[in-house]
């Protein structure tokens, strides 16, 4: 008779009773029974495999307990735990009933295990061993071949190679290159490299003369060695003539300039098979090494130094290299150069001026080697010790006018020349020179002063231009009174030089007043050419009273007269 209803792991006594028209008999009990399946959980998986990795996640493969328990499999657990870590982490929250699963969210460039448990109606089995650790990164591939394979030199006993990385490493460092060899009558490649090569150049040594060698080779990274170039070749080892070649700097095939008292060094790199003979020459005389000079000769270079450089070195070196190929020369022209000396003098002075002159002089006949690039011109007053800078003009000019001195003022001069190099010792005037104005103040203006009209508030002047202008053309003529109460002038006005006539206004009626007339130019002004005596202001027809007969006055007659007064 099946029960129902029990609990799962909980114990139950069971008993019978038999039953009749009279009733029931004694019971008879049983053993006491646990409640459980009639299976069990599965057993262990094996170890799972890790297919793959990428930069966060592994895939994971495995192969199911030989045991299910007696119930089928329905799901499987993945647990991964870091290397080092004891604790698990479960990695799928959902059923998985496959045998395959990608356990995601895992940190790259770390090591992790991995443990399938497989679950039945049961429950869940013992886990398998763990994985061992996992490093978890992109996935990588052999890398594909290296690029222009070729020899580069070749002697009877040697074949040097040189390539290019392969375009793609296969996501691994290239860890070295693997090359190999064969003679052309043979199938079989040898390893002519016992550990892989780092760099991108290697020679292949112990050949036989006049064999002919075929070559190949295939980078190598954690992944493995990729696919082998396509082999070059045949090569025969024998040494080859090969002319000179000399190699140096760019900035060695222009003028080489160098300041006097510095070192000189010519560094050329030479080939040649044979190896060439150098030599070093200047002006068809072949240099040694002696006192300030060396020639170094080593197996691929030269160089030629000569220490304190001076403007005896100056000139064209050549380097020789000659073997049983060829011969080859190159050409260095060296320029010592310095500072210049000083302009040539003596310092002219010209066109002296109140507060300017302008002085000249010659270039220096050693420019140091080098354009001049400008003058500097100094100035100090002659009661002074400190010079100052006036001016500077670029090295194509040799004049110069300082400005700003003061008339009277003596004054000396300096000029250095100046090159990319330095400054030259300055050229100084022996004797200094005084600003003043070439032209003279004019003469007075020629008398007498004489007043051609007088009214009661204005008075006219005239007067004749000076005898002589002192140089400079007449700029114009200052007008000045005095009254004769006063000891000062006042200016009246100015005149244009071309008039020798003005009308001064302002005068009072009644005051007696002198006047002048001051001729100017560019240089200053005259002497002043004064009235002999003074002019009283006054109308020529006596002052206005009401008696005033404008029938017996002219000008009233012409409405002229300003003593009129008119209704």
């Amino acid at each position: 008779l099946p029960v129902k209803g029990l609990v799962k792991d909980s114990q139950y006594v069971f008993r019978v009773f038999a039953r009749s028209e009279i009733g029931l008999s004694e019971p008879t009990e049983s053993e006491p029974f646990t409640a459980k399946h009639m299976f069990t959980v599965p057993g262990r998986p094996a170890a799972p495999e890790v297919t793959g990795t990428d930069k966060k996640s592994a895939a994971l493969k495995w192969t199911p307990p030989e045991s299910d328990g007696g119930s089928p499999i329905t799901n499987y657990i993945i647990e991964y735990r870091p290397k080092g870590s004891f604790n698990w982490t479960k990695a799928n929250d959902s059923t998985v009933p496959d045998t395959t699963f990608s356990v995601t969210g895992l940190r790259e460039k770390s090591e992790y295990q991995f443990r399938i448990s497989a679950e039945n109606r049961a429950g869940v089995g013992e886990p398998s061993e763990p994985t061992k650790p996992v490093l978890v990164e992109e996935p990588i591939d052999v890398p594909s071949e290296p690029r222009k394979f070729q020899p580069t030199e070749v002697t009877k006993s040697s074949v040097t190679l040189t390539w290019v990385p392969p375009e793609n490493d296969g996501g691994s460092p290239v860890t070295g290159y693997l090359i190999e060899k064969k003679t052309k009558t043979s199938p079989r490649w040898t390893k002519c490299n016992k550990s892989p090569v780092r760099d991108t150049i290697y020679t292949v040594t112990d050949l036989i003369e006049n064999d002919d060698y075929e070559f190949r080779i295939m980078a190598e990274n954690a992944a493995g060695a990729g696919k082998a170039t396509q082999a070059i070749g045949p090569i025969k080892a024998k040494d080859p003539f090969a002319a000179p070649h000399l190699e140096f700097d760019n900035k060695f095939r222009d003028v080489v300039k160098l300041q006097s008292g510095a070192t000189l060094k010519i560094p050329v790199k030479y080939s040649g098979i044979p190896t060439p003979t150098i030599t070093w020459s200047k002006e068809e005389k072949v240099l040694k090494t002696s006192g300030r000079v060396t020639v170094d000769v080593k197996d691929t270079t030269t160089t030629l130094t000569i220490k304190k450089i001076g403007v005896e070195d100056d000139g064209l070196y050549i380097l020789k290299a000659v073997n049983d190929a060829g011969e080859i020369s190159s050409k260095f022209d060296v320029a010592v150069i310095d500072v210049p000396g000083k302009p040539e003098g003596p310092i002219t002075v010209e066109d002296v001026q109140r507060n300017a002159v302008t002085l000249s002089w010659k270039p220096p006949k050693d420019d140091g080697g080098v354009d001049i690039r400008s003058y500097i011109i100094e100035r100090k007053e002659a009661k002074r010790t400190m010079w100052t800078k006036a001016g500077s003009v670029n090295g194509e000019t040799l004049t110069f006018t300082p400005t700003g001195l003061l008339e009277g003022t003596e004054y000396y001069f300096r000029i250095s020349a100046e090159n990319e190099v330095g400054i030259s010792e300055p050229l100084a005037m022996d004797s200094p020179v005084t600003p003043k104005s070439p032209f003279a103040a004019p003469s007075a203006p020629i008398g007498p002063l004489e007043v051609t009209d007088i009214q009661r508030d204005n008075a006219t002047i005239a007067w004749k231009a000076p005898e002589d202008d002192g140089g400079s053309p007449i700029t114009g003529y200052i007008i000045e009174k005095r009254d004769t109460k006063r000891n000062n002038w006042s200016k009246v006005g100015k005149a244009p030089a071309g008039s020798t006539e003005y009308n001064v206004p302002g005068l009072i009626e009644g005051t007696s007043y002198y006047f002048r007339v001051i001729a100017e130019n560019k240089a200053g002004q005259s002497d002043p050419l004064e009235t002999e005596k003074p002019v009283t202001a006054k109308s020529p027809f006596g002052k206005w009273n009401d008696s005033h007969n404008k029938s017996l006055c002219r000008p009233c007659l012409s409405n002229l007269c300003p003593y009129s007064r008119f209704d």
